[in-house]
């Protein structure tokens, strides 16, 4: 076992004074950094908005769900308004050209919204789940 890890240790160093990459995948959770990417969208199977005391009333979001790939990697979180309708997008960047193990992954995020809402009735709509939020 010993020998094994020493035997390693060896090939890495070499490798890096020889300018060795490693394969795509073994490097890290997104392998290259110029590899492609390609966004995942994360299932979302619970929403709750919690009114934070504050004058004018922020929303946070309580978002509950998986993830819609194996492959670990960078989420973005998007959000923009139109109108009442507050959209809010969240997706896992993952290798556009590499295979994803079949692994459930759970989500678990708060997600502050952005901009302050003044009183009144707001549809919030999150990778296609719908809440419905009154502000007073």
């Amino acid at each position: 076992m010993y020998i094994r890890a020493l035997l390693l240790l060896l090939v890495m160093m070499l490798g890096s004074c020889l300018g060795i990459s490693l394969p795509a995948g073994v490097g890290g959770p997104t392998g290259d950094r110029d590899e492609p990417l390609k966004p995942v969208p994360v299932v979302v199977e619970h929403v709750e908005a919690l009114i934070l005391e504050s004058y004018p009333p922020r929303v946070q979001l309580n978002v509950t769900g998986h993830h819609g790939t194996g492959c670990e990697g960078e989420v973005r979180v998007s959000q923009w308004r139109e109108g009442d309708d507050v959209f809010v997008e969240i997706a896992t960047w993952v290798p556009a050209n590499r295979p994803c193990p079949k692994i459930l992954r759970l989500y678990e995020a708060t997600i502050p919204l952005s901009d302050p809402f003044e009183p009144g009735r707001y549809t919030v709509h999150v990778n296609g789940a719908t809440l419905d939020l009154t502000i007073q």
